[in-house]
C-alpha cells in the first residue's frame, strides 16, 4: 500500500506492506494494520521525516493512501501450504497471513521462519507465540541476544531442513519472502536434491555466471564411507545416508 502526507510533500511517499487480515484489523471495522520502523541514523532525510510524521499522527489527521498493490500472499481457497520467510518488518505481510489463518483455518502444512535483533525489537512476537500450533509452525533466528551466539535466518533454515524439504515437496506450496531486499536477490533457482541430477542441473543453471541457485540436501556434508566408490554398496540401504524413497 502506497502512503503520502498531504501536509507534508517533502516527505515523499513510502510503501508499506498491510499487517491486517483481508477483512481488517479488527472484523468489520473497516480498519487495518501497518508496520513502521523508527528510522536508523544512517537512513536518508525524507525516510526520517516520515518516520517522524508517521509517530506525531494523531486520531483524524489527514493521509493519502493508494493501493492495495501485488499479490495476496495467501491463496484464495483450498489447502494453503506455505513457507514464510521474513526480517525485521518483514513480519507484516506474515502476520496478515497468520491472522487470517487463525479466522478462517484452512488445511496444508505451514512454516514461518522469522529472523531479528532480538524478541524486544521484533513486532508480533507475543502475539505469534500464542497462535494454535496447527495454524503455523515457528522458528526464531535472534541476532543481537545477550551472551547467546549469534543466530540468522539461514542458520534456522538449516535446522528445519527436514520439514523444510517436506514442504518444497507439496505441488500447492507458497514460498513467501519479505524483509531485507537482498533477501530476493539470492537466488534465482531453487533445486531440491543435491544428488548426480540436481548437481548436473545446478552446475547448467550456474555455468553462464547469469543465474544464482540455491542447491539444498539434508544431512550432514558428507559419510565417511561416501569417498569410497567401492562402499556404495554399504549406503544405498542406510538411512543416515540415503533418503531409502526406492
Amino acid at each position: 500500500m502506497g502512503l503520502q502526507f498531504p501536509t507534508a510533500p517533502e516527505a515523499g511517499g513510502a510503501m508499506f506492506s498491510i499487517a491486517s487480515a483481508r477483512d481488517g484489523e479488527t472484523p468489520g471495522q473497516n480498519d487495518l494494520a501497518l508496520l513502521v520502523k523508527h528510522a536508523d541514523d544512517d537512513t536518508d532525510e525524507s525516510t526520517h521525516l516520515r518516520a517522524q510524521l508517521l509517530s506525531a499522527l494523531k486520531a483524524d489527521d489527514e493521509l493519502a493512501l493508494s493501493g492495495p498493490y501485488g499479490d495476496a500472499f495467501l491463496p484464495a481457497d483450498g489447502p494453503a501450504p506455505m513457507l514464510m520467510i521474513a526480517t525485521g518488518t518483514g513480519i507484516a505481510p506474515m502476520r496478515a497471513v497468520v491472522q487470517q489463518l487463525v479466522r478462517e483455518p484452512r488445511a496444508g502444512e505451514r512454516l514461518l521462519v522469522f529472523g531479528a535483533r532480538s524478541p524486544n525489537e521484533a513486532a508480533y512476537v507475543d502475539e505469534l507465540t500464542q497462535l494454535p500450533p496447527e495454524t503455523t509452525q515457528l522458528r526464531f533466528a535472534w541476532s543481537r541476544q545477550p551472551e547467546q551466539l549469534r543466530r540468522y535466518v539461514h542458520d534456522e533454515i538449516r535446522a528445519a531442513a527436514a520439514p523444510i524439504l517436506r514442504l518444497l515437496a507439496d505441488p500447492d506450496l507458497s514460498v513467501c519472502l519479505c524483509g531485507v531486499p537482498a533477501m530476493e536477490a539470492e537466488a534465482d533457482f531453487i533445486i531440491v536434491g543435491a544428488g548426480s541430477a540436481g548437481a548436473a542441473l545446478a552446475n547448467r543453471l550456474t555455468e553462464s555466471g547469469k543465474h544464482k541457485v540455491l542447491l539444498l540436501e539434508a544431512g550432514a556434508a558428507s559419510h565417511p564411507y561416501s569417498r569410497m566408490p567401492a562402499s556404495f554398496g554399504l549406503l544405498i540401504s542406510d538411512p543416515a545416508a540415503n533418503w531409502c524413497y526406492a
